[in-house]
């Protein structure tokens, strides 16, 4: 048996061995404490009873009554209640430390973004307005929807930075000026058949 003296209220009382290490609640001011150091210090052991043979007994006669257990001397201590179990606060979890991740800039190329639909469109139908600017009204046709497509393309572009590719722009316009290259000179064809 071990001596637990509480730190709070000064109270001492006994609890058994297999305790030590452990939280202990005082029976006097239920503060729980642990069971090890300063504040534990062992029973001392009991004097070894003298068993007293009676001369009038022989020596190998079989052992008389049950002899009365032996108790430790001293101070009147409260031993621990074994039926109240002692509960301890939950630990709270550990912290753990999360590693950092570096990420670095990125170094490549930028990504590739598609070219806007209508400033294809329109570089097309200039080329096609400016090789048919001969026959009649068809080169008039193109051009004007080459002009169209490359203005709409232009503006939506403006609009939505950042959607469509810079290179657009370009396509759009080389489309207009083919198509406003590709009207007068589809109004001068159409002029001198008529005049045959």
């Amino acid at each position: 048996m071990l001596y637990y003296t509480c730190p709070e209220c000064s109270r001492e009382f006994l609890f058994p061995d297999d305790q030590a290490g452990k939280a202990v609640k005082c029976p006097q001011c239920g503060m729980l404490g642990m069971a090890y150091g300063v504040n534990v210090r062992r029973v001392p052991d009991p004097e070894p009873a003298e068993i007293v043979i009676p001369p009038s007994e022989p020596a190998w006669s079989p052992p008389g009554p049950e002899l009365p257990p032996v108790t430790p001397t001293g101070p009147e201590l409260d031993p621990i209640e074994p039926e109240a179990p002692i509960v301890l606060p939950p630990r709270a979890p550990e912290r753990q430390e999360v590693p950092v991740r570096r990420v670095e800039p990125h170094m490549g190329p930028p990504p590739l973004l598609p070219l806007h639909p209508g400033a294809v469109a329109s570089l097309g139908l200039g080329a096609i307005a400016l090789m048919t600017s001969c026959c009649l009204g068809v080169g008039l046709a193109f051009g004007i929807a080459a002009i169209v497509a490359g203005t709409v393309a232009t503006s939506r572009m403006s609009q939505e930075p950042g959607v469509y590719a810079a290179g657009g722009r370009g396509l759009a316009k080389a489309g207009m000026i083919l198509g406003v290259v590709a009207l007068p000179v589809s109004l001068i064809a159409m002029g001198m058949t008529c005049a045959h």
